[in-house]
C-alpha cells in the first residue's frame, strides 16, 4: 500500500487508523494490521487578538485576571512552553493557556508560547499591556489664601506610572475652565500644555472658589480639589481721619 501524499482528507479520516492486509491461498491466508499516523508540525492557530504583526495583543487592567490560550495542533499533540521575551530562558508554564492572578505593572510585555514535536515547532508571541489608573501626586495644599491681585498657581501633578497617559481637566464650582473663554475679561487664566499647572495672573473676588484638578484614562479617574479665598486689603476710612485731625487741632 503506497500513499502518495498525505493530505487534509488523510489527516482526518485516516490518522490513527487500522489497515489490514490479507494474503490468502489454497492452503489458508495470514493477515497483518497496521496503525497509519500521519506527522504533523505544530501550528498554533491565530485569533481575534492578533495584529497586522501576527502579535496577539491583550489589555488588562492592574489587580483584574487574564487568561491567554496558545491554541497549537500538531500530531503528535505538541509540547506548550510559556517564557517572558525579557527573561527567555525562565519556563513559566507548559500548559496550554498561561493564568494571570491579580495582574500588577510588572507583567506588562511581550510572552513567547512555543509548541514543539518531532517533526517541528511555531512560536506565536502575546503581548500583555497592563492599564494603570491615574494618579494624582498631592504635593501642594488643597486649602489656600492669596491676597487680591496676587498671581495664583495650582499645581496636578500626575504620577508617571499612569497608563495610557491621561488627559487632564479642570474644573471651577462644578464647571469646566477654559483658559480661551474667560467669563471675565480682567481674570486672564493659562492652562499649560499637559493640563499640570492653572495659572491666574492676577486674581480677582471671582477668583475663589473650588478648583477641580480631574485626569482620567480608560483605567479610571483620580482627581484633586483646590479651596481658593481672596483676601481683601484693609479699608481706609478718610471719614474718620478727618474727624481725628479736628479733634487734635481743637485741642491744641
Amino acid at each position: 500500500l503506497t500513499i502518495l501524499s498525505a493530505n487534509s482528507t488523510l489527516d482526518s479520516f485516516s490518522n490513527g487508523h487500522l489497515y489490514q492486509c490479507l494474503g490468502k491461498n489454497k492452503a489458508g491466508q495470514a493477515k497483518k494490521s497496521f496503525e497509519l499516523k500521519i506527522l504533523v508540525s505544530p501550528e498554533i492557530k491565530s485569533s481575534e487578538n492578533t495584529g497586522n504583526n501576527n502579535i496577539k495583543e491583550y489589555s488588562i487592567t492592574k489587580g483584574n485576571s487574564i487568561l491567554m490560550t496558545c491554541d497549537a495542533t500538531g500530531s503528535p499533540p505538541p509540547e506548550i512552553e510559556w517564557s517572558k521575551i525579557s527573561d527567555i530562558s525562565n519556563i513559566i508554564s507548559t500548559e496550554r493557556t498561561l493564568f494571570l492572578n491579580d495582574v500588577q505593572a510588572y507583567h506588562s510585555g511581550d510572552y513567547l508560547c512555543s509548541a514543539r514535536n518531532a517533526v517541528g515547532n511555531d512560536e506565536q508571541i502575546f503581548s500583555l499591556d497592563v492599564l494603570l489608573k491615574p494618579k494624582i501626586v498631592d504635593f501642594s495644599e488643597k486649602e489656600i489664601r492669596v491676597n487680591l491681585g496676587e498671581p495664583l498657581e495650582l499645581e496636578c501633578y500626575v504620577s508617571l506610572d499612569t497608563n495610557p497617559k491621561a488627559l487632564v481637566t479642570w474644573l471651577k464650582d462644578g464647571e469646566y475652565v477654559n483658559e480661551n473663554q474667560n467669563q471675565n475679561p480682567n481674570q486672564k487664566i493659562i492652562i499649560s500644555d499637559q493640563g499640570q499647572y492653572l495659572l491666574i495672573e492676577s486674581t480677582e473676588i471671582s477668583s475663589q472658589g473650588s478648583y477641580s484638578c480631574i485626569a482620567t484614562n480608560s483605567a479610571g479617574s483620580d482627581q484633586k480639589v483646590f479651596d481658593i479665598s481672596i483676601s481683601l486689603p484693609p479699608k481706609s476710612n478718610a471719614d474718620d481721619n478727618q474727624v481725628l485731625a479736628f479733634m487734635e487741632g481743637a485741642m491744641m
